[in-house]
């Protein structure tokens, strides 16, 4: 039996988060007790998940490392800062213990990549890029430094992917999709009825961290101008960050308190998506931007910035959802009012629901499989 360690130290509700999660039990499920996946937990991050697989905990100590999070670049360079330390010679000594075959680092990869350079290990290491990366002078030259210690490199989008054979070795790289759609869950879920607040209402959707990557306040802003031709539509946005008070104070100033709602983190959002007129995804950059694929599953219309890396592949070039200029107030209008008058959306449905199938959990191991065997 072959054993497969994930290492993805996180901070806050992510969407890696679930591809980790989904991509265990995609292993679980489809391996036929092949493959056993081992969750390796820094600080305390994965404890709700226990059920999912068997976990290692690295440290005992009850300090969580994240508490410190939502607090700015500073803050959470600190709390990379700590797991590094507190993890270094824990993980190293897991990894000579327990001898997995693979290590896949997904979060803080900068600890495996220094262990792997450091020692020599009969483990092999993926590097799964799960963000947008930001190829900065001295990234690419330590990618480039350490590549001959990577065994494989998985990126979520074909864009991706072509960032990075100027780095590493194209035989090394492989788009290895998301498992983020789970069939059967999303057609519960869509099905529970939303609060009374929201029932019958006619609104458009938005979800994702209030962060500035997000670009919600670029949202909020051009919904002012449709609110003044639309003006029964609502906004309704699910997520929580750093931002929550800025765009609060944003929907103040426009006088939206009646129309623009935030709703916080769900838990479910499939059933927001499944009563929408369209989900918008203004983003700055996406990688490869899990609720359109969560749209896409439910049936729900996407108007999407074309920002890299994800929204054009996913929506293929416009076949499957509607796109606009990042930041472009103009064609955000145009799109939505060609949203509204476009008489064959049935087949930009279609397509985007066969796209989105890409992103299953049994796709996911099928492809997980050809890398590692």
């Amino acid at each position: 039996m072959k054993k497969i360690f994930f290492w993805a130290p996180f901070n806050s509700n992510i969407g890696t988060i679930k591809s980790v999660i989904n991509s265990v039990k995609s292993i679980k499920k489809y391996s036929g007790k092949k493959i056993k996946p081992v969750l390796i937990d820094a600080t305390n991050e994965w404890k709700s998940y226990n059920d999912a697989c068997e976990i290692i905990y690295l440290r005992k100590d009850k300090f969580d490392f994240r508490r410190i999070k939502n607090k700015g670049f500073f803050w959470s360079r600190l709390f990379y800062f700590n797991i590094f330390i507190s993890c270094f010679f824990k993980l190293n000594n897991e990894i000579k213990k327990n001898k997995p075959d693979f290590l896949i680092a997904h979060l803080v990869s900068s600890l495996p990549i220094i262990l792997f350079l450091l020692f020599n290990y009969n483990t092999k290491l993926i590097l799964r890029i799960s963000g947008e990366p930001k190829l900065s002078f001295f990234r690419k030259l330590y990618w480039k430094l350490i590549s001959k210690k990577i065994y494989a490199i998985t990126c979520p989008s074909t864009e991706t992917k072509y960032k990075l054979v100027d780095i590493f070795d194209e035989k090394k790289i492989h788009i290895l999709f998301d498992p983020v759609i789970e069939i059967k869950k999303i057609n519960f879920n869509k099905k529970i009825k939303l609060s009374s607040r929201f029932l019958g209402m006619d609104y458009i959707l938005a979800i994702g961290r209030l962060t500035r990557q997000k670009n919600f306040q670029f949202l909020i802003k051009n919904f002012k101008k449709l609110k003044s031709k639309y003006p029964k539509l609502n906004l309704i946005i699910l997520g929580e960050g750093e931002e929550k008070n800025y765009i609060e104070e944003i929907i103040k100033k426009l006088s939206l308190t009646e129309s623009v709602f935030l709703q916080g983190f769900e838990n479910n959002v499939f059933n927001y998506l499944n009563n929408a007129k369209c989900l918008v995804m203004p983003s700055l950059y996406e990688n490869p931007g899990h609720v359109l694929i969560e749209a896409a599953a439910c049936n729900c219309p996407i108007i999407s910035s074309d920002c890299p890396t994800g929204p054009r592949e996913i929506l293929m070039n416009g076949k499957a959802g509607y796109l606009f200029g990042v930041n472009n107030s103009e064609e955000f209008i145009r799109n939505f009012e060609n949203f509204l008058n476009y008489k064959n959306k049935k087949s930009m449905l279609l397509n985007a629901k066969k796209k989105s199938k890409n992103y299953t959990l049994p796709r996911h191991y099928f492809n997980l499989q050809n890398i590692i065997y």
